[in-house]
C-alpha cells in the first residue's frame, strides 16, 4: 500500500514547532544546527542506539543458532560419514548412531559376528524410518538389497519395504549359536519410530525384533509405533518383538509407545521382549495395540511372551484388542475345526521366572474370538522345577472376553493358580460373553483359588458378575481377601501388602498410597 503524504508534511510541522520553541527559550540558531549542535548530538545519539541494538540482535541471533545446533541436530547437517559409527566405543567416546545409515552399519557389523562386547554404543538423535531428515542421504544404493525383494533401492526404500530392516543380532538352534548384541546400547531417552515390519517372508526363526538377539545391556531407548502387516498368506506362527526378541541380558528404562497394528497373521506380539531370560527392570508399554485377522492365533503381552527371568518394576499403560473376522458366522463348526484363540496379558503371557512390582492399566479385550484367555499380570503363570513367580503387583485395567462358541478365561492377576502369586490385589472389571466361561479377581481355575502358594492377595468384592463367584467383603478365600472399594483405598492395604515375602527385592519394593486411593509400588 502507498504511503501518504500528509505523514512528511505533518512531520514537517512538528520539527519547525519544536525549533520555535527552543528559540523563544533562548536557544540561538547555532546551538540548534551547527556540527555539535543539538540536532547533531542526537543524530549520534541514535546512531549508537542502533548500532548497539544492533550488536544485541546479532547476539541473540547467535545464540538462537547454537542452541537449534545443540538440541536440535540433524544427521543429514552433523553426520557427514554414511554409515560410519564415530568414537572408539568407550565410556567417554562412545561408538555414535547418528542416522539410519549408521543403525543398517551397526546392524550388519554385529550379524557378521561383532558383538561390541565391552563396547558401548549411543543414540545420538531421535530417528524415523520415515523421514528422509533421518538418512544422511535417503537416495543411496551403497548398502544395497536390505530388504531381500531381489533388487537393490534406495536406502528409504530398502528400509520401509519389503521385510524391511534387518535385525540386529541373529539367533540360530540355540541361543549360542546365533551372533548376540554383548555390549552396551544407550538410547539417551531417544526414540525410533514407525520401524514397519512385514512378514510375508519369515526370517531368523519367525521371528521379527529391532534387536533380535541381546547378551549385553538395552537402555534408555523409546520405539514409537509399528506397522506390523502381510502381503500373503500366513500359516505358520510368527513372534514379533518391539524392541528385543531374545533377552539374555538386561533391558532397562525403555518403553513403547504410539500405535501399533497388524493384519492377517498367526502372531505372538510383545512391546519389549519375546523371551526374556534376563533382566526386563523399568520398562514400559505405552502402545495401543490392535490386531484384525481371520487367522488362528493372537497373543499379545504388554512387555514379555515367555519370561524364564525376571521382570520388575515395569507396566502396561496401552489397550490391546484382537478382532477375528467372523467367517463362520451363525453356521454349525465341525468339531474338528481349531478355535480361534486370543491370548492377552498385561505383563507376561507365560511365566516360568519372577514378576515383581508391576502393574496393568490397560484395556485388555476381544471380539469374535471362539475362545481367549484375558489376564492382567500373567495368562499362565507356571508351576515345575521352577515355579513361576508373582510379587507385589496389581490390576487396574477393564478385561473383556469375548467367545462366541467355546469359553473364556478372565483374571485381574492370573489365569492359572499355580506357581507362587504373594501381594497382589486387582480392581479391574471383568466381563466374559460365551456359553460357559470362568473369571476370578485374582486366579481362575476349576478350585477357586485354593492353592497353598497364593497369599495376601486381594480383590473387589463385585469383580464377578457369577454369584457363586461372590464373596462378602472380608471373606478370604484361597489365600484370596474380598474387600469392598473403600477398604481397598484404605491405608492399612498398603501396609498389609508390604508383608514379608520370600524374594530377594523384600525391603526394596513398597506399597505407597496414591492419590487416587490405591496402593502403588515404588522402589526404595
Amino acid at each position: 500500500m502507498k504511503r501518504s503524504n500528509n505523514y512528511g508534511i505533518t512531520l514537517i510541522a512538528l520539527v519547525v514547532t519544536i525549533v520555535v520553541l527552543l528559540i523563544l527559550a533562548g536557544i540561538t540558531i547555532r546551538l540548534v544546527f551547527s556540527n555539535d549542535g543539538i540536532i547533531s548530538k542526537a543524530r549520534e545519539a541514535k546512531n549508537a542506539t542502533e548500532n548497539s541494538e544492533l550488536s544485541d540482535r546479532q547476539a541473540l541471533n547467535d545464540l538462537d543458532n547454537l542452541i537449534n545446533n545443540v538440541f536440535n541436530s540433524n544427521p543429514s547437517n552433523d553426520d557427514n560419514s554414511s554409515g560410519y559409527l564415530d568414537g572408539d566405543g568407550s565410556v567417554q567416546n562412545p561408538y555414535r548412531v547418528s542416522s539410519i545409515e549408521d543403525l543398517v552399519a551397526f546392524s550388519q557389523d554385529v550379524n557378521s559376528g561383532n558383538s561390541y562386547s565391552e563396547k558401548n554404543v549411543i543414540l545420538d538423535v531421535d530417528l524415523n524410518f520415515e523421514s528422509d531428515n533421518s538418512y544422511i542421504n535417503p537416495n543411496t544404493t551403497e548398502f544395497g538389497d536390505i530388504n531381500g525383494d531381489g533388487t537393490t533401492s534406495t536406502i528409504k526404500e530398502e528400509v520401509t519395504t519389503g521385510n524391511g530392516f534387518v535385525p540386529i543380532g541373529t539367533i540360530g538352534s540355540s541361543p549360542a549359536d546365533g551372533n548376540m548384541f554383548s555390549g552396551t546400547f544407550d538410547g539417551q531417552n531417544h526414540s525410533i519410530e514407525n520401524y514397519n515390519i512385514n512378514v510375508s517372508h519369515i526370517p531368523q526363526g519367525g521371528a521379527l525384533a529391532l534387536f533380535l538377539s541381546n547378551n549385553g545391556t538395552i537402555k534408555n531407548l523409546n520405539i514409537n509405533s509399528m506397522d506390523i502387516s502381510s502381503t500373503s498368506s500366513i500359516d505358520d506362527d510368527v513372534y514379533i518383538t518391539s524392541l528385543c526378541f531374545l533377552n539374555n541380558g538386561t533391558i532397562e528404562n525403555c518403553s513403547v509407545t504410539g500405535d501399533i497394528s497388524g493384519t492377517d497373521t498367526n502372531i505372538y506380539f510383545s512391546s519389549i521382549a519375546g523371551n526374556n531370560y534376563g533382566t526386563i527392570k523399568n520398562c514400559y508399554n505405552k502402545a495401543n495395540i490392535n490386531f484384525t485377522t481371520d487367522k488362528i492365533t493372537i497373543a499379545a503381552s504388554g512387555i514379555c511372551t515367555n519370561n524364564y527371568g525376571k521382570i520388575l518394576m515395569s507396566a502396561n499403560e496401552g489397550n490391546i484388542n484382537a478382532t477375528f473376522s467372523d467367517i463362520y458366522g451363525s453356521a454349525i463348526v465341525p468339531v474338528a475345526i481349531t478355535y480361534r484363540t486370543a491370548s492377552f496379558s498385561g505383563i507376561a503371557n507365560n511365566n516360568v521366572g519372577e514378576i515383581n512390582g508391576c502393574y496393568n492399566s490397560g484395556i485388555l479385550s476381544t471380539n469374535n474370538a471362539e475362545q481367549s484367555i484375558i489376564s492382567g499380570i500373567s495368562a499362565n503363570n507356571y508351576q515345575g522345577q521352577t515355579n513361576g513367580k508373582i510379587y507385589n503387583s496389581y490390576n487396574l485395567g477393564n478385561l473383556s472376553g469375548d467367545a462366541t462358541l467355546s469359553n473364556t478365561i478372565v483374571s485381574g492377576i492370573s489365569s492359572s493358580e499355580k506357581g507362587i502369586i504373594q501381594n497382589c490385589y486387582n480392581v479391574g472389571v471383568t466381563n466374559v460373553s460365551c456359553s460357559f466361561f470362568s473369571q476370578m479377581g485374582i486366579s481362575k481355575g476349576l478350585s477357586i483359588g485354593l492353592s497353598s502358594n497364593m497369599s495376601n492377595c486381594y480383590t473387589l468384592n463385585d469383580v464377578s458378575e457369577d454369584d457363586k463367584y461372590k464373596q462378602l467383603p472380608g471373606v478370604e478365600f484361597g489365600g484370596i481377601t474380598t474387600l469392598d472399594s473403600d477398604a481397598m483405598k484404605n491405608e492399612s492395604l498398603a501396609d498389609s501388602l508390604n508383608k514379608s515375602i520370600d524374594s530377594e527385592y523384600n525391603g526394596k519394593i513398597l506399597f505407597i498410597k496414591n492419590a487416587n486411593g490405591y496402593p502403588t509400588v515404588s522402589m526404595n
